[in-house]
């Protein structure tokens, strides 16, 4: 169903505030003289028809106790993974930062650090990488006993072999979570996306009271991880920033959602309904260029971004998924939308949403897609042509393949919740394919990056057997990869 777009999107009256570090058809021509060029075709995409893509290989944990993946990134010809592990033969095991280097052609086990034990409650959310190896980590921690102040934000440089670096952090007096991480090209400087519930130090807001209970953050670093400045924004309402990307230009791309609250964008009639998700933009020195909500009439979130296409052709292309309790097949809102080929009515529950936007902001497509059970998007990778969305299912997808795990002890065989990577034709929005897979027990996916040599890699957490390497404790981190045959590496933002 195509639900024509004529509104714009519009700019959040709540600006990132100032911180204060810084088909044409043609005749035929006829013709005495032989061509020698071959015949123009037109190749029409139909939904859902393509084959998806079959896993080249697994790896799972297998260690005593609970390990989670959280986020992952692609280092030169090795895959990252942060998550949370147990520091081995503590009395009392206490979760600690944990860091995992696989090789990216075949997931070998390359290295598995565990920060020291120093008094807090350490939690990576995100990684990332530059081309040339820079890498950053970052995330919550909360000292023990708690503090008064709540959870912090840090971050801290990964060395080649996995270790965490003296960790960098700061917050406010309220708990700050942190969502994403995400490196220029050159390695100079991160970004970090994070939604707090106070007042980060040395930030203002000049929208004149617009915070409240909790509100997005996006934060510049240097590649140590030492805070440049930071941009807090909001609503009066509850807001979140779930994830951040950076684009070619040394841009910052956010996602996240917006409260009820109607004063939340500067043009009521582009208010979707319920909580808006949302995707903004802003240069290097902190200046938002737009922000646009998407979504349905019902409550809608963002929980990835990424970033794709060519600026020097006009082809840039920013990509925003996450969830929708609603349906953008039907509009009682007003809000006008390009529904791309082969999105679903809404199925149950939560649903998938995905939806693209030109260099401007301005929505290009929308699509859902989901199960009669939960289901949410938090991975995205924009390669080429094609945008890749990773998640999470609750129950079986229509339309979805199955594939089989290389390895998996039960082949193809599935139960509880279990992961999906979709693909969808960047221009139009057409849904490409579904792949399904997991264990007979509950998977939840993380994350999703793309590698230099060409490999898409999903990252979560599983209490089943993915792989032939047994279960080895209540919860195992695991990484499996599927080829796409391209250029890629760096960090897809991705929201745990």
């Amino acid at each position: 169903m195509l639900i024509r777009t004529a509104a714009l999107a519009g700019v959040l009256a709540l600006a990132l505030l100032a911180s204060a570090c810084s088909d044409e058809s043609s005749s035929p021509t006829t013709t005495t003289q032989r061509s020698t060029l071959p015949p123009t075709t037109t190749t029409t995409i139909v939904p859902g028809s393509e084959p998806a893509l079959e896993p080249t290989w697994v790896w799972q944990s297998g260690r005593p106790g609970d390990d989670t993946a959280t986020a992952a990134t692609g280092r030169l010809d090795s895959v990252v993974l942060v998550g949370e592990g147990q520091v081995t033969g503590a009395p009392e095991p206490e979760p600690t930062p944990l860091v995992v280097g696989l090789a990216s052609t075949d997931g070998a086990l390359r290295y598995s650090t565990e920060a020291p034990a120093d008094g807090t409650v350490d939690q990576p959310r995100g990684v990332a990488a530059a081309p040339d190896g820079t890498t950053l980590a970052c995330g919550s921690l909360r000292p023990e006993p708690a503090s008064v102040f709540g959870a912090d934000l840090w971050c801290s440089p990964v060395g080649s072999d996995g270790s965490l670096e003296p960790r960098v952090g700061n917050g406010s007096e309220g708990d700050d979570e942190v969502s994403g991480v995400a490196v220029s090209a050159d390695g100079t400087y991160g970004y970090v996306s994070a939604t707090i519930d106070g007042l980060y130090p040395g930030a203002e807001d000049p929208t004149g009271g617009f915070l409240g209970e909790r509100d997005a953050l996006l934060l510049r670093t240097d590649p140590d991880g030492r805070p440049r400045w930071a941009r807090q924004f909001g609503t009066q309402g509850d807001d979140t920033a779930s994830a951040v990307a950076a684009v070619a230009d040394g841009d910052a791309v956010v996602a996240g959602s917006a409260s009820v609250e109607p004063f939340a964008f500067e043009d009521s009639s582009l208010r979707r309904g319920g909580r808006d998700a949302w995707v903004a933009r802003s240069d290097p020195s902190g200046n938002q260029r737009w922000i646009t909500p998407f979504g349905t009439s019902a409550d809608d979130d963002g929980r990835a971004v990424a970033a794709g296409g060519d600026p020097a052709r006009g082809t840039e292309t920013v990509v925003g998924a996450g969830t929708t309790t609603g349906d953008v097949l039907v509009s009682d809102d007003g809000a006008e939308q390009l529904v791309a080929p082969g999105s679903a009515r809404a199925a149950g529950g939560t649903d998938v949403l995905v939806a693209a936007f030109d260099a401007a902001g301005r929505q290009q497509w929308i699509s859902q897609t989901g199960s009669p059970g939960d289901d949410r998007a938090t991975g995205a990778v924009v390669d080429g042509d094609t945008v890749y969305v990773a998640g999470t299912v609750g129950a079986e997808v229509l339309g979805a393949q199955r594939v089989a795990v290389p390895g998996a002890p039960e082949g193809d065989r599935t139960g509880g919740r279990e992961a999906f990577l979709s693909a969808y034709d960047l221009t139009t929005g057409t849904w490409r394919w579904t792949a399904l897979f997991g264990s007979p027990e509950d998977d939840e996916v993380s994350g999703l990056t793309l590698t230099d040599d060409g490999q898409l890699v999903v990252v979560g957490t599983t209490r089943g057997t993915l792989a032939s390497t047994p279960l080895g404790g209540p919860t195992d981190a695991f990484a499996v990869a599927f080829p796409v045959g391209s250029a890629g590496g760096g960090g897809a933002a991705s929201s745990a």
